[in-house]
């Protein structure tokens, strides 16, 4: 079989003149965020669906049915300030999840609700931006904090937030 050297050569210009998105042209934006949130967002991981499936015996072998969609996850690693600000932000939107006597508050109360709207934007080369999704989330779980004296760096923690719908 003769290799068409001219159909490889095009092929491999596409490649190279293709714009590709990089992982760093994102922006975050949270309902009720500090102004400055922005320069504390180090990355961002989410998955674009979940389909749940039940395996269904048909015969010898299986059908996979769909019987549910979750919602999902979105984990943001995040740097705090000298003055612990985004730590704070956190702290009071999980107060509005969970009362001091251990009852829960509703979801979308007008008054107490905690389900915030959270924008997940690209960063064009034209310096424009642009909505890639909207999300409803609440902070669902805080990873740990290292503090070190023997590891330069900056303060991090993650934060998951659940996807409400």
């Amino acid at each position: 079989m003769a290799i068409d050297f001219t159909q490889q050569r095009l092929a491999v210009k596409r490649s190279v003149q293709q714009a590709f998105q990089q992982n760093w042209q994102f922006k975050l934006e949270i309902e009720g965020q500090p102004t400055d949130f922005a320069l504390f967002v180090k990355d961002v991981t989410y998955g674009l669906f979940t389909i749940n499936t039940n395996p269904i015996l048909t015969g010898a072998s299986f059908v996979n049915l769909p019987h549910q969609a979750e919602p999902g996850l979105l984990t943001v690693t995040l740097r705090d300030h000298q003055d612990r600000r985004i730590h704070r932000w956190l702290l009071d939107w999980m107060a509005r999840i969970q009362n001091p006597d251990g009852t829960l508050n509703p979801p979308l109360h007008p008054t107490l609700g905690y389900v915030r709207q959270l924008q997940l934007l690209q960063l064009t080369e034209q310096n424009n931006e642009q909505l890639i999704n909207t999300f409803l989330v609440y902070p669902s779980q805080a990873g740990e904090i290292t503090e070190s004296y023997t590891e330069p760096g900056f303060l991090e923690f993650s934060v998951t937030f659940t996807r409400f719908r």
